[in-house]
């Protein structure tokens, strides 16, 4: 390889691996502060808000005691639904795929790319999550949150690969 496309990708590779930082606006309130979270150590929170249990790092991920490391998993609609039903974390094993209301309540308004709080949630990089619900308009289709571009819910169809951040609690 020349030395030009072995510079183009090493640059590649490296703004794939850096860690996305939020853009947060002082001006904007809060609407997932860190006080409306309890931390737990099995790598697990609860929303005192809503009372659900979340895990702090997405399917692939692991906890290292800080943050989130390793890759994020990408499932289609289903499997993400079979991996919820068969994961059992931190003592529990009823654990799912959150709706699409339960999955919007972690938006933080206040940030954008992501629009999570990263205290909370951290290294979810420019992801896209399934939420259990279908698309009343179409069966082949579900709701997924983007929370890199702008939070919005999409429908999307059922065959395409998105991330998994399980919840259990709630319903």
């Amino acid at each position: 390889m020349n030395k030009l496309l072995i510079n183009i990708i090493g640059s590649f590779l490296l703004i794939l691996s850096t860690k996305v930082i939020a853009s947060c606006s002082e001006n904007i309130e809060q609407s997932t502060p860190n006080s409306r979270f309890s931390l737990h150590d099995n790598a697990t929170l609860t929303d005192n808000k809503t009372s659900l249990i979340w895990m702090r790092c997405s399917i692939g991920q692991s906890w290292d005691g800080s943050e989130c490391i390793g890759s994020l998993d990408a499932f289609n609609w289903q499997g993400a639904i079979n991996r919820a039903a068969s994961t059992n974390f931190a003592n529990y094993d009823d654990w799912r795929l959150p709706n699409i209301q339960e999955l919007a309540s972690i938006i933080e308004v206040a940030c954008s790319n992501p629009s999570i709080n990263e205290s909370v949630f951290s290294n979810i990089g420019f992801t896209s999550y399934w939420s259990s619900s279908s698309f009343a308009g179409f069966s082949s289709y579900a709701w997924y949150i983007n929370f890199y571009n702008d939070a919005q819910s999409r429908a999307q169809s059922k065959s395409s690969g998105y991330y998994v951040r399980l919840v259990r609690g709630g319903q």
